[in-house]
């Protein structure tokens, strides 16, 4: 933009700006109003340092969009006996429109920034402050007073209906040698964003702090964002006679934010918010959290002001680099949201002022303002549906709490029923090998009880068939005639409860007779057998749910009974087989004599 010289410009005013100091402020014949800042050099060494300064200032603007341009540099020289003066003159931008003014009129409308708006101007003011950075500068002020909104001037061609701004700073330090701090050091009364570590070196009285500048600045944007998200001035969360910050009022305006935007949003403000500098991003980092709002930022400032100096304004976001990134998921200080019902009512809330912006947006473009246009299918979608109450929502959770319930509770069933299956396989694989053996049985000859008989915890003697001879077939009957049908039955449940009943039969003690021991142990075993057959048949009458489960406790009472059982036979298995041999070497012989 060229500016023609001071005195060709139309005088407007002459003011005390927070954001340019003592300025004159001109109107050229384009609409445009530029501010003019007088200096006055009486030393030529200030006077290069400060031209070449502005030099490279004009020469950057076009790299630095959010920072208040320098336009032009006119100055005067002139000789005064043995000193030289140099009278300058700085020309910058100026738009008399700034953020604070903008949120007292919304708020007196009662009309919300758009979310679009607030990230739009998070992201200006930390492209700002990232210029000053990398030129070794700071802003230090950083609030609404401070942050210039642009506009197009009613005769620009390329204007459009309602334009959105776009957020600007100024160099202030430069402009007016002045910062939050050093007012608040000389007592300057005002609403300042002072960060955490500010406040600590205002409570120490220290006149140089060296704290991070950058974080600092950072900071104070996330106030500014709360302000914007809350229209409200939040000055009363400082405690000033003991330079704190009160939490519990800060949450308080996060929680009105929450109900208002979206938790994306919520989430980087709260991150600009860390007390901690540690934990708080600079300006960089606190920038790439944005990229989320890339698309909705590039079509925003296709339709900006920016379009006027830079109309292929595209936006740069950074790859984070692991020792750089910054946590996305934050503790948050405020309420937790995560009760279901909360998290509704906030949703519900925040559909009806999009729905009402939606309705504003159409009232507000119409060619007659006076016409109220109807409803949008949004909004009438919207008030057709039928809200859901508490009592339906506690009702859905406890049925999810009670199918999340039945889930555990069979997988722990089915945990708590893995043994007993073990136990069922265990006496399935016995009743084949049962079978397999009967079989056997009975393509061989028959043999005595004793001589089938073999404990499964003993070593397993292979069963000689009995020759049929003259000298045996005396022996052979009468073991016959003890052998009825029953012994092919009893053999099913032999590996379960046989072993604790004849554990006593093997215990020393006097000598016996052949028949008679064998006739008296077939008597046990045969009427084991007969009140086991009643036991099951009593199961059989009842229910097939509880017929199930009993038997399958009785049956893993016998699997235990037979275990230890075959653990106490095992000792005896010497004596067990000397009193065998024994009393069959005598029967013979008596069947002998």
């Amino acid at each position: 933009m060229s500016v023609p010289k001071i005195n060709q410009l139309q005088f407007w005013k002459s003011v005390n700006d927070i954001r340019y100091g003592d300025i004159k402020v001109y109107k050229l014949n384009d609409g445009h109003a530029v501010a003019v800042k007088d200096h006055n050099f009486q030393d030529d060494e200030q006077w290069h340092v400060f031209r070449q300064q502005a030099e490279q200032q004009m020469q950057s603007r076009q790299k630095d969009p959010f920072l208040i341009e320098m336009l032009d540099l006119q100055f005067i020289t002139e000789k005064e006996l043995c000193t030289q003066m140099t009278q300058a003159h700085s020309v910058y931008e100026y738009f008399d429109e700034y953020l604070e003014r903008l949120i007292v009129e919304q708020a007196v409308s009662k009309q919300h920034f758009e979310e679009i708006e607030i990230a739009a101007m998070l992201h200006c003011t930390l492209i700002a402050i990232q210029k000053l950075n990398i030129q070794q500068r700071s802003h230090g002020d950083i609030r609404p007073l401070t942050i210039s909104v642009t506009s197009f001037v009613k005769n620009c061609p390329i204007r459009q209906n309602e334009p959105y701004p776009i957020y600007k700073l100024t160099d202030i330090q430069q402009l007016t040698d002045l910062n939050a701090f050093k007012r608040c050091v000389t007592k300057q009364m005002g609403n300042y964003n002072l960060s955490p570590e500010q406040l600590q070196f205002l409570k120490q009285k220290v006149l140089r702090p060296t704290y991070d500048m950058n974080k600092s600045d950072v900071f104070s944007i996330g106030l500014t964002a709360l302000q914007m998200a809350t229209l409200k001035s939040i000055n009363d969360i400082y405690d000033y006679p003991h330079y704190l910050i009160n939490t519990e009022k800060l949450d308080s305006y996060i929680r009105e934010m929450k109900t208002l935007y979206s938790e994306q949003l919520c989430s980087i403000v709260c991150q600009l918010l860390q007390l901690a500098p540690e934990t708080r991003p600079n300006s960089r980092q606190a920038n790439d959290l944005l990229i989320g709002y890339r698309f909705q930022l590039e079509d925003y400032f296709r339709q900006s002001t920016i379009q006027e100096s830079l109309p292929n304004y595209s936006i740069d976001f950074r790859q984070q680099n692991n020792d750089q990134k910054v946590e996305q998921q934050v503790i948050s200080r405020v309420v937790d949201t995560t009760d279901v019902y909360e998290q509704l009512e906030l949703l519900e809330q925040r559909t009806k002022i999009a729905l009402q912006r939606s309705q504003d947006a159409q009232n507000k473009c119409q060619k007659t303002p006076g016409k109220q246009l109807d409803q949008t299918r949004s909004c009438q979608l919207y008030n057709n549906l039928t809200p859901i109450t508490q009592q339906e929502l506690q009702l859905q959770l406890s049925d999810y709490k009670q199918d999340n319930f039945n889930q555990q509770s069979s997988y722990q069933n089915k945990h708590s029923n893995y043994q007993k299956q073990e136990i069922n396989q265990f006496l399935i694989q016995d009743h084949e090998h049962y079978e397999y053996n009967q079989q056997e049985i009975e393509d061989k000859p028959k043999l005595s009880v004793v001589e089938q008989f073999t404990p499964s915890n003993l070593k397993t003697i292979e069963q000689r068939p009995n020759i049929y001879n003259p000298t045996t077939l005396s022996q052979q009957q009468l073991f016959e005639s003890i052998n009825t049908d029953q012994t092919k039955s009893y053999q099913q449940q032999q590996y379960s409860q046989q072993y604790q009943n004849i554990q006593s039969k093997y215990q020393p003690q006097p000598r016996q007779s052949q028949l008679l021991r064998d006739q008296e142990l077939t008597k046990q075993l045969t009427g084991q057998q007969g009140n086991l057959l009643n036991l099951e048949q009593e199961y059989h009458q009842q229910s097939p749910y509880s017929s199930k489960q009993d038997i399958h406790q009785q049956l893993q009472e016998h699997y235990d009974s037979q275990h230890q059982v075959g653990v106490r036979l095992s000792g005896t298995k010497a004596q067990m087989q000397r009193q065998l041999t024994g009393s069959i070497v005598e029967t013979r012989k008596s069947v002998h004599q």
